[in-house]
């Protein structure tokens, strides 16, 4: 039986009938009494067998929701996860979350929570009159989420102990932060007598990563996500972030305490990750791998000792350690090795050293590392960069759109650009046109621009691939997202495309007929554009300038610096009180849902960012080339995300490759003081750069402002700047 109005039932019975049936035989001393009667014995009878008592209904008492110092209560106990409320869940508390975004959340719940040695349980019953999943970013659904702090480190940003998971009320998961294959769930849909929707339950299950004991405390918050029937995020409901940034923040959240393990509970099996890798290796495609028949022994014997409720935890622990072993071992064919077996090092890998080992001895040597460099990334991060060379390049013009087609096999796609170019009866045109800035989406300063001499193309990069997990759009009709890495380009490297056929197009002769001079080009962009400019740059050598702005992680911020925490002296720029820099924006966001499209699925399989074999100076080194530069831009102010002081550690580093080639003059950067965007002030310093790199042009702006910034400063140093600030 389910309902747990029923125990409370059954409880009011066993107490209720005592108290009617017994009697006391001292009370009622004053009642009649009567007279003694004298019986004659009876006979004895023939023995029976005495009848088994009635078993009397197991009584449950729920668990209070919160301990007294306000964590949630989660008791021993495993359900099954089917969608269906089982009578496990009884000995749970109800926890109601309180904490609304915004007054249009219309989504009410309750949550229990529930563990055992394998996994932490879950319960969500949601109360919703409207569901959605029209959103493509899945937050934006109806649907629920665990955040979970493991080792209750309360990081500002995620480590690889803190996990965020996510799951709809049609039961499609997603992950935000930590291993999709440790997260389970299934959910259902709640009706009325009717037959209409109400609301949905779902249930849930992480992993441990390791077994954890009773008494155990940890980082925990649950979350509602309300869409409005147009499929947009309402709000949301939460425990304890009342701020809604438990998504990059585990600090924000609450906690959770495991208790009501009895010693006679304890578990000799443990096979939580042996199930996570079988699931994992079950899905491995093995036409994909060069050696796949190594995994089907370990794969059987796997799901032999799984299923063996005999087993004992040592040989659940070796078929584990075998199955891991070779899934590490299965070769592509890419001449790279996987993820796993990447050696994680602390310190910023040498641009000037080959993966082997090999130092760069001459700038010949640069060419080839330059190569192994982009290969590197294309495998392990970005995707690759499709072969062009039997595509078919035409264009139309109309007004101020250029129209660009693409053939490929029989397959033909198109997409617009919009451009913009200068009055060639104001502004004097240079022999062979008028040099272009393009930018991706759109150019605040596209008048300013062509005042100064400088026709603007921008691209909207949601017709060349959307930006979400669909892998749509016209890139990906001529290049579909497959399973094998060759096959696999991520969105930044999609968009690139995009712009390798403008300037396709401009070669082909719309450059001619528009006026522009392709060969003097600046490719920029911001945010996650600044991004995908700084990839266009480092795969496009026809690229001239590569100018990304406020781009961050995955663009021009190292991975293996942090600045979140330190503070900083900002009181040249008007800041009189200390900066402290808060999150910066850590490999689980670009691995989360809303941003893993940006890359391929080699990069989803990073847990650190020491294991990667390039840091982001090498892919800023790739502009290290005679007649090409790099311009970086980045803001100090409220920018911590985008981490400023690990751009200026890229520029710092990078710049040791363009003065190993003898083009220290080709790299600068610029970090305004606050804006997520491309200033003004930035646009003045890049177009005065290119007049200056390009014709040889009389400037006002000082292009040794471009070499430094406010962490040359004494209060905001740090031993890693200086060593690339040694003469």
């Amino acid at each position: 039986m389910k309902k747990a109005v029923l125990s409370i039932l059954m409880l009011m019975l066993v107490i209720s009938i005592p108290a009617a049936c017994s009697k006391d035989p001292k009370k009622d001393d004053d009642s009649p009494q009567a007279p003694a009667v004298t019986e004659t014995p009876a006979a004895t009878p023939t023995p029976t067998e005495a009848p088994e008592p009635t078993p009397e209904p197991e009584i449950i008492v729920p668990a209070e929701p919160f301990d007294d110092q306000g964590r949630v209560i989660a008791v021993y106990g495993t359900p099954v996860l089917d969608g269906v409320v089982d009578d496990v869940w009884e000995k749970a508390g109800t926890v109601i979350p309180e904490l609304k975004s915004s007054a249009a959340v219309q989504a009410t719940g309750e949550f229990k929570v529930l563990w055992d040695e394998e996994a932490l349980y879950t319960l969500y019953i949601v109360r919703d009159p409207v569901l959605n999943k029209a959103s493509m970013n899945t937050y934006e659904q109806d649907s629920v989420e665990i955040f979970l702090d493991e080792s209750n480190d309360k990081a500002i940003s995620y480590q690889s102990d803190d996990v965020h998971y996510r799951v709809n009320y049609e039961n499609t998961p997603s992950t935000d932060a930590g291993d999709p294959y440790r997260f389970t769930s299934a959910a259902s849909l709640l009706k009325d007598e009717s037959g209409n929707v109400t609301g949905y339950i779902a249930e849930t299950a992480i992993n441990w990563a390791n077994p954890p004991s009773n008494g155990a405390i940890m980082g925990f918050e649950l979350q509602i996500n309300d869409a409005n029937d147009a499929g947009i995020r309402a709000g949301t409901v939460n425990i304890f972030d009342g701020s809604n940034s438990a998504w990059q923040n585990p600090s924000v959240m609450g906690e959770v305490v495991l208790t009501g393990k009895e010693v006679k509970a304890s578990s000799s099996r443990n096979t939580g990750m042996l199930n996570i890798y079988i699931k994992m290796a079950e899905r491995i495609d093995p036409d994909n791998y060069v050696n796949s028949d190594i995994l089907t022994e370990p794969l059987k014997n796997a799901k032999k000792v799984f299923n063996d409720e005999s087993a004992a935890q040592p040989q659940i622990d070796a078929a584990l350690d075998k199955l891991k072993e070779v899934i590490a071992q299965l070769n592509d064919g890419s001449g790279f090795v996987s993820v796993d077996s990447l050696t994680a090092n602390e310190e910023l890998p040498d641009p000037l050293t080959f993966f082997d080992g090999t130092k760069v001895a001459s700038p010949a040597d640069w060419d080839k590392r330059a190569d192994e460099i982009s290969r590197l990334y294309e495998y392990y991060m970005y995707g690759v960069m499709p072969d062009t060379s039997d595509e078919k390049v035409s264009y139309k013009v109309s007004g101020n759109e250029l129209t660009i087609t693409v053939e490929k096999r029989g397959k033909t796609v198109s997409f617009p650009v919009n451009f913009s170019v200068p009055d060639k009866n104001r502004i004097a045109m240079p022999e062979g046109g008028y040099p272009v800035l393009i930018a991706y989406l759109w150019l605040t300063q596209t008048e300013y621009a062509n005042n100064k001499g400088y026709a603007v193309i921008t691209l909207n990069t949601e017709l060349i691939a959307a930006d979400n997990w669909t892998r749509s759009g016209v890139f990906y009709d001529l290049y579909p997202y497959g399973d094998k890495w060759t096959e696999q380009t991520g969105a930044l490297m999609a968009w690139s495309w995009g712009v390798s056929k403008i300037l396709d197009a401009l070669e082909a002769g719309a450059g001619k007929e528009l006026n522009i001079n392709p060969a003097y080009n600046i490719m920029t962009g911001v945010s996650r554009w600044g991004k995908a400019a700084a990839v266009t740059g480092a795969f496009d050598k026809r690229i001239k300038v590569t100018a990304p702005s406020c781009s961050g992680a995955g663009g021009m911020a190292m991975f293996r610096y942090k600045s979140e925490g330190k503070t900083y002296d900002y009181s040249s720029i008007g800041v009189n009180s200390p900066y402290v820099m808060t999150a910066n924006e850590p490999l689980s966001s670009l691995q989360s849902s809303s941003e893993q499209h940006w890359f391929n699925d080699n990069f989803l399989n990073f847990k650190n960012v020491n294991a990667l074999p390039f840091d982001q100076h090498m892919l800023a080194s790739l502009c290290a080339e005679e007649g090409r530069y790099l311009f970086i831009t980045g803001s100090y102010l409220y920018e911590d995300w985008t981490n400023p002081p690990a751009m200026w550690l890229t520029y710092l580093a990078a710049r040791e490759v363009f003065k190993y080639l003898g083009l220290e003059d080709n790299i600068g950067i610029h970090l305004h003081k606050e804006g997520h965007m491309v200033t003004d002030e930035d646009m003045v310093y890049l177009l005065d750069f290119c007049d200056h790199h390009f014709y040889g042009r009389r400037i006002e702006s000082n292009l040794d402002d471009l070499t430094k910034s406010l962490f040359l400063e004494p209060a905001n140093s740090d031993p890693l700047f200086d060593k690339y600030l040694k003469d």
